[in-house]
């Protein structure tokens, strides 16, 4: 009498292989550093649109959308592609990360303070040899996991599988994390421009009398203010002691030659300033000089309007 036998060599499945506690506290790391990089973009999306270089953070963010979930797939799914991915990402995402967050800083720091400066000698000598040591570590590291899924694929064939519900609600709630500082950020950025607003709430001192009031603040802390007023009023409030041209001894000189301003203009929002979006002929120009800034007050005879502007001191 003969009894059957399962083959247990010929249906037996192969174990997949299981990451090593290195690969896993590596891929945290990477896909948190991809995570911060989808972030800071989508606040630099907010905060330079529409400038140009809203493709340079949409570019970013999908980087940075590659390298978290190559990281996922290729270190807990075990996907060669993904681990391929995830390795190069390795090489690339903390630098990726320092280049947006550099770009922000320009277009936020307060170049009207002193001592403004977007990165500093003591911040680069410490951040570079980290994000040095940090790339080689997590890339060697993923470099040897793709290796030996590409060696165990030869002889076992990854095979396909669907992405579960609970993965795609758990992406969804990543996401939602990552706006939220885009988020509050949109919620607390105050306008940039306004119109015909009350003396009083002007950014800087001005005339009793002005009318038609416009400022713009740049993105690096400058004001822009435009006003409407008589030539009369205009030159008693000069002298008048509640005026900071007369508080900082600024000097009044009769234009000569046509003189380019820039009026506040919100669809130049976040742009820096240009060399002038309005030209002067006729009237009277103001300087005086603080301790970080050259302030300028040009006022055209023509039209009856001041137009304010502060410049950078140049060493």
């Amino acid at each position: 009498m003969s009894s059957d036998h399962p083959d247990s060599s010929s249906s037996a499945i192969p174990a997949p292989l299981r990451p090593p506690a290195s690969l896993v506290v590596a891929s945290i790391v990477v896909m948190l550093a991809g995570a911060t990089i989808i972030s800071v973009a989508m606040v630099g999306l907010e905060l330079l649109w529409p400038s140009s270089l809203c493709i340079l953070m949409l570019l970013t963010l999908g980087i940075g959308l590659a390298i978290m979930l190559g990281q996922y797939f290729g270190t807990f799914r075990g996907s060669p592609r993904g681990a391929r991915y995830a390795t190069i990402g390795s090489f690339t995402c903390f630098f990726l990360i320092h280049a947006p967050v550099l770009i922000l800083r320009k277009y936020t720091v307060d170049w009207t303070q002193p001592d403004a400066s977007v990165t500093s000698l003591e911040e680069s000598l410490l951040v570079v040899p980290i994000m040095v040591i940090a790339s080689l570590t997590c890339g060697w590291i993923n470099g040897r996991w793709a290796w030996k899924l590409w060696k165990h694929s030869q002889d076992h064939p990854p095979q396909s599988r669907s992405i579960s519900l609970r993965e795609v609600l758990a992406f969804c709630a990543v996401m939602g994390v990552l706006m939220i500082p885009t988020s509050y950020r949109a919620s607390v950025n105050r306008s940039l421009y306004q119109a015909n607003i009350a003396v009083d709430d002007a950014p800087i001192a001005l005339p009793t009398g002005a009318q038609a009031i416009e400022y713009e603040r740049q993105r690096d802390g400058r004001i822009l203010v435009s006003f409407e007023i008589d030539e009369t009023s205009f030159r008693q409030w000069l002298v008048s002691s509640d005026s900071d041209v007369h508080k900082h001894g600024g000097t009044l000189e009769e234009i000569t030659s046509p003189l380019n301003v820039h009026r506040p203009d919100p669809s130049r929002i976040p742009l820096p300033i240009s060399e002038g979006n309005t030209s002067v002929s006729q009237g009277l120009s103001v300087y005086w000089q603080t301790e970080t800034l050259h302030h300028a007050i040009t006022y055209d005879r023509a039209t009856n309007t001041a137009y304010y502007q502060e410049l950078m001191i140049l060493e």
